[in-house]
């Protein structure tokens, strides 16, 4: 399937999300996650990673979304005169998969359309949730290859991937781009320029 023809599938909206839950509070997450960087020797570097988790539920299958996040203290120069940042005090980069419970099937029980339509649902859902506490610097897809479980941007997976982002970065809270590679789509906060942009909102 050509990504001209994915754009306009899914451009019909004909997908619908299905229903689905957050695994754990993000707000008491969140906070455990900055009380671990706190009691770090060196907050400024990464640790994690700590997931998030949402579980969505079909007539076929139960999928569930995970994402997996990074965290770190933010780097804040105190200048005289200079006024306090203002915004969360941390800043975390997030990985983002979804797999069927208890199945080896890799199809999404073609249901990949609603599918991804979830995963939009709850990405926007955790960004607003998670922002209260970090801000969110980064977050990453990277679809597994057709022959492999080596991450590709030129598969069917990845095309599909690239599609929705394409079409769905305006509905994620706050300035967004884009940006592809061969191993997949990171979406990098605020507004950037140059390098390989595929989308910005």
């Amino acid at each position: 399937m050509k990504l001209t023809d994915l754009l306009y599938e899914i451009g019909d909206a004909s997908a619908k999300p299905f229903n689905w839950s957050v695994n754990r509070s993000i707000d008491l997450v969140s906070k455990q996650f900055i009380v671990g960087i706190d009691n770090r020797k060196k907050p400024r570097d990464w640790i994690g990673p700590i997931k998030f988790g949402y579980t969505a539920h079909s007539n076929k299958a139960q999928y569930d979304i995970t994402m997996e996040a990074m965290g770190r203290k933010r780097l804040v120069l105190m200048l005289p005169g200079v006024e306090k940042p203002k915004g969360p005090m941390y800043e975390m980069e997030v990985w983002i998969s979804f797999t069927v419970d208890n199945s080896d099937e890799d199809t999404n029980m073609n249901e990949q359309y609603s599918v991804m339509a979830t995963v939009i649902q709850c990405v926007e859902d955790f960004i607003k949730k998670a922002s209260k506490y970090f801000i969110i610097k980064e977050i990453n897809i990277n679809p597994k290859s057709d022959t492999s479980s080596d991450a590709q941007l030129d598969s069917k997976r990845g095309r599909l991937y690239l599609a929705y982002v394409k079409r769905n970065i305006s509905k994620l809270p706050g300035k967004w781009t884009a940006y592809a590679d061969s191993e997949g789509v990171s979406i990098k906060n605020g507004d950037w320029s140059g390098g390989d942009i595929v989308a910005k909102s």
